[in-house]
């Protein structure tokens, strides 16, 4: 399968968490008037310029957390995995520029061009170098009939220190169909001065389009 341009999309779900998660920078960088005024009360300059002051300070401190979000993607290409039983790449390299989170998203769109059997693959997004707790499954019916698709989506909150880091997947084969797929890699970093937490619920593994899952 061959790769289109690289392009920046994010899913409705990664909008959805950071409309959330920049709205909450107002309460993270709410801020304390030192003087409230009321009506028939003397006031002076100093008042005045101490709650300019005290709203200019939030102000500053709500730029410099914006301007530590992050925002990457990437179209990774192909992966034709012919007749491995395993597959795995690194797909973005990032370097967090504080301690934060990083919402990062793997979505597959594949199809299944060889083999004799039905076949299910199981992917894990990755980072670095460790597979998440959860993955998303493909199933791919025998597809010495005719070649079939199948497509899938995966999210995870990953904790990251200051400094590099890479994100990809890992895939293990049951069956014999081979894996031909583009991938889109996307991630989302928020310092650790923006509260995160995953909604996920304890779930089994995510089941692409076609809805099986050999277990």
């Amino acid at each position: 399968m061959k790769s289109g341009k690289s392009m920046f999309k994010l899913s409705r779900s990664q909008w959805v968490s950071v409309a959330i998660l920049i709205s909450s920078l107002g309460l993270a960088a709410a801020v304390t008037i030192p003087n409230v005024f009321t009506s028939g009360t003397s006031i002076s300059s100093s008042q005045v310029n101490a709650n300019f002051s005290a709203l200019g300070t939030a102000v500053t401190a709500a730029e410099s957390t914006l301007a530590n979000i992050r925002m990457i993607a990437k179209n990774s290409g192909a992966v034709n995995s012919g007749t491995a039983t395993s597959a795995a790449a690194t797909l973005l390299n990032f370097t967090a520029p504080s301690s934060g989170n990083m919402l990062y998203t793997l979505n597959f769109t594949c199809a299944s061009f060889s083999g004799a059997s039905n076949t299910r693959w199981d992917i894990f997004p990755v980072t670095d170098g460790l597979n998440g707790p959860r993955q998303m499954v493909l199933f791919f019916p025998n597809s010495t009939f005719s070649p079939r698709g199948d497509s899938a989506t995966i999210s995870q909150l990953v904790s990251l220190t200051q400094g590099a880091h890479t994100f990809g997947y890992s895939a293990t084969q049951n069956g014999t169909g081979s894996l031909d797929c583009n991938i889109t890699a996307s991630g989302i970093f928020f310092p650790s001065t923006i509260t995160v937490s995953s909604q996920d619920d304890p779930q089994p593994p995510l089941v692409g389009q076609q809805g099986a899952d050999l277990r």
